[in-house]
This record gives structure tokens, C-alpha cells and sequence, in this order.
């Protein structure tokens, strides 16, 4: 691994973010259904399609989408495929590193 030829010893990866992973791919599958990109983003900033149907459309799509995309990004990541990496780790030479192997 990239961490550990630079001099890291990793302590933990995981592929699962309740607060980024399903978000993500909700904004994936509604750009891939055709709609505007980042549809959800412009709408909740009020800069996209600011017409009450146009803004009615995008949250509706969200609403029936979130099931969807919340168990397909669960077991993509049960499969250590999310789409949200997190890598703890600390450097080698790192006193707690030491303290934890009995040095």
C-alpha cells in the first residue's frame, strides 16, 4: 500500500460514510437519470431551476431515490466498495506507534 512505502502504518480502512456515501450516490444516479448535474446541490442553493416544478421534480426524484442508493452504497461497502475511503493511520516512527508494540 502507497501509506505503508511511505512510512505510515495503517490502523484502519473503511469504504462506509452514512454522511457522504449515500449523498453521493443519490447525486450519482440522478446525473445518470439525465437530470441537470448536481440537480439536488442547485436546488438546495437555490441556484438551479428556481420554478416551483422544476424544484418540486428534483426533491420528489431525491425523495424516491434515497432507499435505493442508501442500500446500494451499504453493500458496496460491505464489499469494501463504497465510494467514501477512510485510511487511519499513523506514521511508523509515531511514540504511540512504539507504546503499542512494547517499545
Amino acid at each position: 500500500m502507497l501509506l505503508e512505502a511511505e512510512g505510515y502504518e495503517v490502523l484502519r480502512l473503511t469504504t462506509w460514510s452514512l454522511q457522504l456515501g449515500p449523498l453521493s450516490a443519490l447525486v450519482s444516479a440522478q446525473n445518470r437519470l439525465g437530470m441537470e448535474p448536481s440537480a439536488l446541490f442547485k436546488t438546495l442553493k437555490r441556484t438551479g431551476d428556481t420554478s416551483l416544478g422544476g424544484q418540486a421534480f428534483v426533491l420528489l426524484t431525491s425523495a424516491l431515490l434515497v432507499p435505493f442508493t442508501t442500500a446500494a452504497e451499504a453493500a458496496a461497502a460491505v464489499f469494501r466498495r463504497g465510494g467514501v475511503l477512510r485510511v487511519y493511520a499513523r506514521p511508523i516512527g509515531h511514540p504511540a506507534a512504539q507504546a503499542d508494540n512494547g517499545g
